[in-house]
């Protein structure tokens, strides 16, 4: 059978359980930069920044406003769908 995998990503989606992410835990700051550079880490092997980023259990739009403004995500052009 051939191989089916096309040559190159039309879209690169990521979907990660952030496990509780939660603004006020301890550790949130540091929980907030080791997603965004797991994601930085991705792209070195994809080429690409994700197109899109789905995160399950995350409190609520505030705390995704943090993750994607106050980290190095607010390098790229990432907008939030709550």
């Amino acid at each position: 059978m051939k191989n089916m995998m096309p040559a190159a990503f039309l879209f690169l989606i990521v979907f990660w359980n952030a496990e509780n992410l939660f603004d006020d835990r301890p550790g949130f700051n540091a929980k907030c930069n080791g997603i965004a550079k797991t994601l930085m880490m991705m792209a070195d092997e994809c080429g690409e920044m994700p197109d899109a980023i789905a995160l399950a259990e995350v409190k609520d739009r505030a705390t995704m406003s943090k993750l994607v403004y106050r980290t190095p995500l607010r390098k790229f052009d990432y907008g939030i769908v709550h």
